[in-house]
């Protein structure tokens, strides 16, 4: 895959991603994130994802508005290779003897 370029259209002078964008404006920055019990983000604290990001161009001084179309590919291992187990270890329950009031 090619490293992507992003390309002044008035002169046509070339950026890499990394001049123009900060990456914890880009990639947001969540301090604390809240999930359900199925795994999924529910909520979370910090700041968010910005595709958007504007520059002057250093060759020809254009007013550039950037935005990134984002997208994920994930792929894993084949499911079928070895299988996983995990493994509780239950621990006997012990009663514990409570006095509410002493005699």
């Amino acid at each position: 895959m090619e490293d992507p370029i992003i390309v002044c259209p008035i002169c046509g002078q070339q950026y890499l991603p990394a001049e123009l964008y900060l990456p914890d404006d880009f990639l947001g920055k969540p301090t604390e994130i809240v999930r359900t019990t199925a795994g999924k983000v529910d909520f979370y604290f910090g700041t968010k994802m910005d595709p958007d990001t504007e520059y002057i161009c250093d060759n020809c001084g254009a007013h550039l508005k950037v935005h990134a179309n984002i997208s994920f590919n994930v792929s894993t291992d084949d499911p079928n290779e070895g299988e996983h187990i995990t493994y509780f270890n239950k621990f006997k329950k012990i009663q514990l003897e409570e006095k509410l009031f002493d005699d």
